[in-house]
């Protein structure tokens, strides 16, 4: 052990250094092997300390505050509505969906003089492509049947309400 030069008497340092030029004294350094260490997630007990809440649930399903649209009910849901008719078009594998999901779920709680409305775009692809959905989430608000505002990704709730004014 050497200690450095300016290093306090209790902390030592240790100055490693080795010059291998032969095979011989290669030989003689031992090496390291490491085996791959498996691990299956079987093996491990994690439960989740807080409960965690999906807002698009299984297929087609959505909160009660707002409707799954669909090519058969959409005349009457949106094209006939006396009410203003904010239609989320999202889809379940797509991640910015399910993290405006909650957001719109909230909307179709708290506004009663609206009606909000939920387009899975994977089996309602006539709906989309009447509409021309190229990105998802996509937010489309419908007034007297027409739509009139059209938005695109994760927006907050303040944007999303200012888009139904």
């Amino acid at each position: 052990m050497r200690r450095g030069r300016g290093s306090s008497q209790n902390t030592p340092q240790v100055l490693l250094t080795a010059d291998v030029s032969s095979a011989a004294e290669r030989a003689t350094i031992p090496q390291f092997r490491a085996s791959p260490i498996r691990a299956s997630l079987s093996s491990f007990n994690v439960t989740p300390k807080t409960k965690i809440n999906h807002s698009h649930k299984r297929k087609g399903e959505t909160n009660v505050a707002v409707i799954n649209i669909t090519l058969e009910n959409f005349e009457a849901e949106v094209i006939k509505s006396e009410k203003t008719v904010l239609v989320d078009f999202w889809a379940p594998w797509c991640g910015p969906c399910r993290m405006l999901s909650p957001v719109v779920d909230e909307i179709g709680e708290e506004r009663t003089d609206i009606k909000v409305g939920k387009v899975n775009v994977d089996e309602q692809e006539e709906l989309a492509m009447r509409f021309g959905i190229m990105s998802i989430p996509t937010l489309i608000v419908f007034k007297n049947g027409e739509p009139v505002k059209k938005t695109m990704g994760v927006q907050p709730k303040a944007a999303i309400l200012g888009l139904l004014e």
